[in-house]
């Protein structure tokens, strides 16, 4: 199966085009050779189709099914005969895009299913079918019945994840008051989504929205590789020669980009490294590079960041993130530089400067940290801690360190 679904693949080769030639004929006054090597580079290389090579069965294939060295036709994953799709094998050239239209088409058994799977997942805490990644045997999941209707319903939207996302957040089912883990092996019907803890970067956003506020999303970074921020979101010609007819459409590009990052041309025009190479532009708008959103975020973050004690993923492996929790997690709630921040400068507090009144104050902070309003015993309870010489900030670290805050309702 895999040597045959690998064999979709195995008439493509790698093109590279010198760029330095090109480069040459392209530059001017506007920008210099060693500015359009760099920029080309990324944009004359390409995958191509090369009828000479395919995809053969190793040396060491030791199974009965095939024979070592023996070319391998291409063949789509089966998991039953009412699943098969034949592929057309007589042109070679368009085997990629008949393995982009399989594998995407609502008629293959597994793709609505698995999207919809992991989908639900995210939701409820608990995937119809665990574990996600084995979706082999279907009638294995914990409710095939539900199993099979969100992957119909993946199909019906045509896989637009935003409506499929609305139809089941209004669901009766997601709206249900929160549910504990049933046991291994126990049979688990959904009544509500599952108590569970919020994920590294949801912990770490909340925290950044209670210190920042909507300024939060005012600040952005770009984290993307420099060569993919210069690919041309057009073709061009491989001909060194045709390539000239495309000089302004090239160029204007680069204004683009020079546009986007702030920089002049005169920047440009000398030493090589002005317009593609400069790094830190982007660090320079920022405010404070340590207080963004975990999605502006390096990824994954240095191993003693909050997001990585918290559980954000290495990304060694897939889906090996954590919301376990522990000691050294614990600890940074209670004293950490979040903490800090959140009881010493933080748009919660700057707000509490604005409300008179005590019990409003403890209202704003319970909706603030719980987006609901506190009962009156727990009015009664921060009252009489204020009273005895506690501090709002004091309140704030108990709202935080609260397992109200870190779970999801």
């Amino acid at each position: 199966d895999f040597y045959q679904m690998a064999a979709f693949f195995g008439a493509t080769a790698f093109d590279s085009v010198d760029t330095r030639k090109p480069a040459k004929i392209l530059a001017d006054k506007r920008y210099s050779k060693a500015n359009l090597v760099t920029l080309l580079q990324p944009n004359m290389e390409r995958v191509i189709f090369d009828k000479s090579r395919a995809t053969v069965f190793p040396e060491d294939y030791v199974y009965s099914d095939a024979a070592p060295g023996e070319t391998v036709v291409p063949r789509f994953i089966e998991w039953s005969e009412s699943t098969k799709t034949k592929v057309k094998t007589s042109n070679r050239r368009n085997l990629r895009e008949q393995f982009a239209d399989w594998m995407a088409s609502p008629q293959n058994p597994r793709f609505a299913a698995a999207i919809s799977n992991r989908l639900w997942k995210k939701f409820f805490g608990l995937a119809v079918k665990e574990p996600v990644t084995d979706l082999d045997v279907l009638e294995d999941a914990s409710n095939p019945e539900l199993l099979k209707l969100i992957a119909q319903l993946m199909k019906d939207v045509n896989f637009d994840l935003r409506e499929f996302q609305r139809v089941v957040l209004n669901s009766k089912a997601y709206q249900r008051q929160s549910s504990t883990t049933p046991a291994e092996g126990e049979p688990f019907h959904f009544p509500g989504p599952l108590l569970r803890r919020m994920t590294a970067e949801q912990v770490w956003d909340s925290v950044m929205l209670l210190t920042l506020g909507s300024e939060v999303d005012q600040w952005k970074t770009d984290h993307a590789p420099a060569m993919e921020r210069l690919v041309f979101p057009f073709d061009i010609t491989h001909d060194r020669k045709d390539i000239e007819k495309e000089r302004e459409k090239i160029f204007s590009f680069a204004d683009s980009i020079l546009a986007e990052r702030n920089i002049s041309k005169e920047n440009t025009s000398s030493g090589g490294r002005g317009l593609f190479m400069q790094t830190g532009e982007s660090k320079k708008r920022q405010r404070n590079s340590d207080w963004l959103r975990a999605s502006e975020l390096p990824q994954p973050m240095p191993p003693t960041h909050f997001l990585r004690i918290a559980g954000q993923s290495a990304r060694d492996l897939a889906d090996d993130g954590s919301t376990e929790g522990g000691i050294t997690e614990s600890l940074a709630f209670m004293n950490g530089n979040i903490t800090d921040r959140l009881m010493s400068e933080s748009m919660v507090l700057d707000d509490l400067q604005q409300i008179k009144k005590t019990p409003e104050k403890i209202t704003y902070l319970y909706k603030a940290f719980f987006s609901r309003t506190p009962t009156d015993q727990e009015i009664e309870l921060c009252m009489k801690g204020l009273k005895k010489g506690l501090e709002p900030s004091d309140i704030v670290w108990a709202l935080l360190n609260s397992r109200e805050f870190i779970f999801i309702q």
